[in-house]
Parts: C-alpha cells; structure tokens; sequence
C-alpha cells in the first residue's frame, strides 16, 4: 500500500521575498503566481493543502501602490491561496547632521501574523509540513515552538535569491535556496481576467 502524502501549507512572507527580488533588480518575477511556484517546490511524497501568503499595501507611492493592487487582484483570482495583511506605517526620521526631517515607512504585524497562522495550522493539524517563504530571523521562536512541540511536523525553510539567515537554518527541519528558474517558470499569464471580469494586466515595468 503506497504511503499517504504529507499535507503541505506554503507561508510566503511577501516583503522578504519581493525586497529579494528588488535588490537583485529581478523585476520580471514580481508577477509571480505563488500557487504554481508553490506547488513547484514539493516532492513527490508532498500534496498542497494552501498557500498562505503576508503583505501590505504600500503608501505614499501611486504608481507603486496601482501595480501591487493589480497584482493582488491577480491572486485573488487562484485557488487554495489566503491573502493576510499587514500595514505601513509612516513616521518622521530626523537626519542627526543635516536636522533634515523625512517620512520613513515601517512594516507592522507581518511576523506576527505569520507566526499566528502557523502555530494555529500546526494545532489544527492543517499540515504535516509547512513550507515558510523568508530569510527573516524573527520567525526562529516560531519554527523552534513548532518543531518542539509537534515532533512529527516538518518546517522547512525556502529562503529568497541571495538570502540566508544563520539563525533560521539551525532550527528547520531543512531549507532550500529559490532560485532564478522557480520564478522564471511560475509567473502569471501576462493578463488576468479579475474575478469582477476586468483585463489585469502585467505592468510595463515588470516585464
């Protein structure tokens, strides 16, 4: 009798990974589809149960913050993916040499909302192995309390292009390092019809 498959959630912690991609100037792969890059990591032996994926919606960048939204739209449209939130904040920063005063943006609740859905799958038994998308070392409490905890769960650890973290590699089960052709290969179609119907179309930009 062949061996049941292990029930797999994907965390993509979206500010990690798009900041990966942003310093590499990897553009063309902001229009990533997470649920066919997601399943595109799995062995064999795993079955996707859901990709869970954490962001926030930019401020004080139109232009930025139309091709996020359309991008979002565009996932809205997938299967089996859960869209949490985050947010920016904006405080003033003072320069200690020049006494200039800037706006300088924060994103607040990410981690924490990452570690909440993992603890929570994990006591729900919604996986046997879960996959988080991050070179963020805040979730090393996270993945230690999982393993620890549930010995029979798995936290394997996909760390973005040209990202590493000493601390997180210790406590996963294993890690794995994306690379460029994951996200060559898992990109949306160039248009996406929006689930009210309307043309999303890949910005110019990321092409």
């Amino acid at each position: 009798m062949a061996a049941s498959k292990r029930k797999v959630v994907v965390y993509i912690d979206g500010f990690n990974l798009f900041h990966a991609l942003k310093d590499l100037g990897w553009k063309r792969y902001y229009w990533l589809d997470l649920v066919s890059f997601s399943r595109a990591v799995l062995s064999d032996m795993q079955k996707l149960r859901m990709v869970r994926y954490f962001t926030s919606r930019g401020i004080n960048d139109p232009h930025g913050q139309k091709r996020q939204n359309t991008y979002i739209e565009a996932l809205e449209t997938l299967k089996d993916l859960d869209i949490q939130y985050g947010k920016f904040t904006s405080d003033d920063w003072g320069c200690s040499g020049c006494g200039r005063i800037q706006k300088v943006n924060h994103e607040k609740q990410t981690d924490v909302n990452i570690s909440v859905s993992m603890i929570s799958d994990a006591q729900d038994d919604n996986f046997d192995d879960g996959i988080l998308i991050t070179a963020d070392s805040d979730q090393v409490p996270t993945v230690s309390y999982i393993t620890r905890t549930y010995p029979g769960k798995r936290i394997i650890v996909g760390y973005p292009p040209n990202r590493h973290s000493v601390e997180l590699t210790p406590v996963a089960s294993t890690v794995f390092h994306i690379n460029r052709k994951m996200l060559e290969e898992n990109q949306l179609p160039d248009e996406v019809k929006s689930r009210a119907g309307f043309p999303l179309i890949r910005p110019k930009s990321w092409t």
